[in-house]
């Protein structure tokens, strides 16, 4: 029985009693284990791929049901769960479901845009009266904010079906902290809430996290960074279906209390596989008739065969050395490299020589074209203008964000194998030692034999990540380009991961918001979006220098804005000031030239919505080819970076859209 409820203070909000959940009715993830999550506690939940974490958000949340025992939410609470695959009526506006599906504020607010959009004056100004009732203003403009925040507040109108799986995800965040914010007894269940998420807004979740008061928080995330700065608790799964609560535990605390237990787990079944060669011989020993065998001994033979027979289900994960394919003299090359879509540049004047022991790290805002650049050095893209150059002996390597489809009936080995262009291989017996180095190469990876000839359909999100790098891997690549890879990963993978690039003898280049990786991953970096130039450049230093320089760069922008401004108000004064000293003509100028600008915003405001009318349509164009494409990868390889540059377009006429609207209302207060 594993009792894993913390002796602190606060209110029982969800409870859990001897719940017990099994993969498929025959692999048990865990059992009969308590939890209590408690008002103001925050806990990681960890756990390797398989070990059952997105079943237990489900549970709680209750999308999904235990095999055994109970789960109760306190009728105080505000339980939100937001999941890695969010599901939305694909119809709905995205403000609406941000607001909340089905509550009277969403309502009034519905009601309210109906008798806009008809013009019905009396329906408009009783649902505006209700929406002054329920607080329905504030609930928009607080939806529309988090929108804002997380890079989608200009999708606010549009149907949420009609956006991205990340867009969508972003949606379900916005919706997860409307639902609970002035809650008295917020409760979140968040499955990889950074996913798809750039740094910005990562930052800005945490601080929403950390400053809800109250807030009972349970997640499960990859990314250390986030659940240091989140969690103060950790709840860890492991693969035998035990789970150990490790309370007001940082992640490396965590870290070397389980490893101490694992040790102490593997010291007692060594004594216990030592006492049990004596007690064995001993029962064999006894004649079967004897009735005078001493029970108490007999029992503590079947209690130490019980022990001995435990086994740690932990996979360990060891990719070994990183060894790669032997590299030649002329290695890659990037000359002026450009991409664009339809005359709107991604990036342009990439140019960069690589080393041997490359590391790289490409960093840009979200559609400034990370992973087209990776496809472009991969040769699975055409740059529209400039070279890249790879020599003879380069062997890329390409582990993309999306994980190829693997058919349920199909089994995992078969599957790599074909990964790898087995050619000829009709079964599995046809190239037996291909399929050991194969079996090899998935068992370091942490899968058991058993799970590398059975079909693929019991594999979670996280072990079809693994078993795709297994197929990168087993290419023996000298060029290793990786795009967001700690997605879906459990910890151990990911440590596991770096521990192998670092010894890793070959080229890397790697995009990921996962701080911590891309903190060691890479030595410099590749900075893309540079403005409205798109001028790429390279950064020398660590992600976390870069972040230093950037967020320095960001207060000298504001200290010297709002010393701009001050400028203008005097300006603005001296002008109104008849009796003041005549302005010279370059201050009349540029007064003028401020006015002409206020004057000239409600045009430019109205060619931009027109611009973006056209933009979104083909945008939607787009999407429709991209859901025709299916699984054809070269066609969507293709599309992607038409929407990543149509994408950074109008974010960009979106932000110039707010600053017009900020100088409109500023001079209207003035």
């Amino acid at each position: 029985k594993n009792d894993l409820s913390p002796s602190l203070g606060g209110r029982p909000l969800v409870t859990l009693r001897g719940v017990s959940k099994s993969h498929d009715g025959e692999r048990s993830l865990w059992e009969d284990f308590d939890f209590t999550l408690l008002s103001g506690m925050r806990v990681a939940l960890v756990g390797q791929n398989g070990s059952g974490k997105s079943s237990l958000l489900r549970i709680i949340a209750g999308e999904d049901t235990a095999d055994g025992g109970e789960v109760a939410v306190a009728n105080a609470a505000e339980l939100c769960y937001a999941p890695q695959t969010p599901r939305f009526p694909a119809e709905a506006p995205v403000l609406e479901c941000v607001m909340g599906a089905d509550t009277p504020q969403t309502n009034a607010y519905a009601a309210y845009h109906r008798a806009a959009a008809a013009g019905d004056a009396d329906a408009l100004a009783k649902a505006a009266e209700q929406m002054d009732e329920l607080s329905a203003w504030d609930a928009e403009a607080k939806a529309q904010a988090a929108l804002e925040e997380l890079g989608v507040a200009h999708l606010a109108e549009r149907p949420v079906g009609e956006l991205s799986g990340g867009q969508q995800k972003r949606v379900a965040l916005a919706a997860a902290l409307q639902a609970v914010a002035d809650h008295p007894a917020p409760v979140l269940v968040l499955d990889e809430p950074t996913n798809h998420l750039d740094v910005d807004s990562i930052a800005w979740l945490e601080r929403r996290l950390v400053e809800t008061p109250g807030l009972a928080l349970l997640l499960v995330t990859h990314d250390r960074y986030f659940l240091e700065r989140t969690c103060d608790h950790i709840l860890e799964l492991d693969q035998g279906g035990a789970a150990y609560m490790h309370a007001n535990s940082s992640y490396a605390q965590f870290l070397r209390r389980r490893e101490e237990r694992i040790k102490a787990d593997a010291a007692i079944a060594g004594r216990a596989k030592t006492l049990l060669r004596t007690e064995a011989e001993w029962m064999r020993r006894q004649p079967k008739a004897r009735e005078s065998k001493s029970k108490q001994r007999e029992a503590r033979f079947y209690s130490l065969v019980e022990v001995a027979a435990v086994r740690r289900e932990e996979r360990e994960v060891n990719l070994g050395e990183g060894r790669a394919g032997r590299l030649g003299g002329n290695l890659v090359t990037l000359e002026d490299l450009a991409c664009d879509w339809q005359g709107m540049p991604l990036f342009k004047g990439v140019s960069y020589e690589f080393a041997k022991r490359e590391r790289l790290g490409i960093v840009g805002h979200n559609g400034s074209g990370k992973s087209t650049m990776l496809r472009v050095i991969a040769g699975e893209q055409a740059a529209a203008r400039g070279e890249v150059k790879r020599g003879e002996t380069v062997v890329v390597g390409h582990y993309a964000q999306m994980t190829p489809s693997i058919p349920a009936d199909a089994p995992l080995i078969e599957w790599v194998l074909g990964q790898l262009e087995l050619e000829g291989a009709k079964s599995l017996s046809q190239d037996q030692a291909r399929i050991n180095d194969t079996e090899k190469m998935l068992r370091r990876f942490g899968f058991r034999r058993q799970q590398c000839y059975a079909p693929a359909r019991g594999l979670s999100g996280g072990e079809r990540r693994r078993a795709y790098l297994v197929s990168v891997l087993l290419k023996q690549p000298n060029l290793l380009l990786l795009d967001e890879p700690t997605n879906d990963l459990d910890l151990d993978t990911i440590a596991a991961l770096e521990d192998f690039l670092d010894s890793f003898e070959g080229m890397v280049v790697v995009t990921s918001h996962d701080r911590a990786f891309m903190n060691g991953a890479a030595e410099r970096l590749l900075v893309l979006g540079g403005g409205e130039s798109k001028k790429a450049r390279v950064f020398e230093g660590s992600y976390m220098e870069y972040v230093d320089v950037v967020s320095a760069e960001a207060a000298a922008r504001s200290a010297a804005a709002a010393e701009a401004e001050a400028t203008k108000a005097q300006s603005a004064s001296a002008l109104a000031d008849k009796d003041g000293k005549q302005l010279s003509k370059a201050d009349k100028q540029a007064a003028y030239e401020a006015q002409k600008k206020v004057a000239n915003a409600p045009s430019r405001i109205k060619t931009i919505s027109k611009k973006l009318e056209e933009l979104e349509a083909k945008q939607e164009e787009l999407a429709a080819r991209m859901e025709a494409a299916g699984a054809d990868a070269g066609k969507l390889a293709e599309l992607a970076p038409q929407g990543e540059a149509l994408q950074a377009v109008i974010d960009d006429l979106y932000a110039e859209w707010e600053s017009l609207e900020e100088l409109v209302e500023a001079a209207a207060a003035a």
